[in-house]
């Protein structure tokens, strides 16, 4: 398949959906993220991925890109959807059949990774 190919097919999906999707390439039953584009001599040569399980826990410390849909963690383990760094504070949004309400989030967030739906 030709990059110009993936390009029309994923330009025919809602923005909602790619902003919120992470790229997954299938190879036999095994599942990888793509995480990187590789380059030679600023020619674009081909992907970088890695085993989706292998997808590790971020410290909090390190932040993701703002407004993007984020998976937290707390100091116990236990896992909260629907969170965004905003730039300046972490956010939880409630998301409704037609509304999505958000708040700064009270979780104690150790770590966090890309939410994928």
């Amino acid at each position: 398949m030709k990059l110009l190919e993936i390009w029309e097919r994923i330009g025919k999906q809602p923005l909602q959906i790619t902003r919120r999707k992470d790229a997954i390439v299938f190879i036999g039953d095994s599942e990888y993220r793509i995480k990187n584009i590789r380059y030679d001599c600023g020619q674009f040569i081909g992907f970088e991925a890695e085993l989706k399980e292998q997808v590790e826990w971020i410290n909090k410390e390190i932040k993701p890109k703002e407004d993007t849909w984020i998976i937290v963690k707390d100091k116990d383990g236990k896992e909260y959807r629907n969170h965004q760094w905003t730039g300046h504070a972490w956010y939880d949004f409630v998301i409704g059949k037609d509304s999505c309400d958000g708040w700064r989030s009270d979780v104690d967030i150790v770590s966090w990774k890309y939410q994928e739906d």
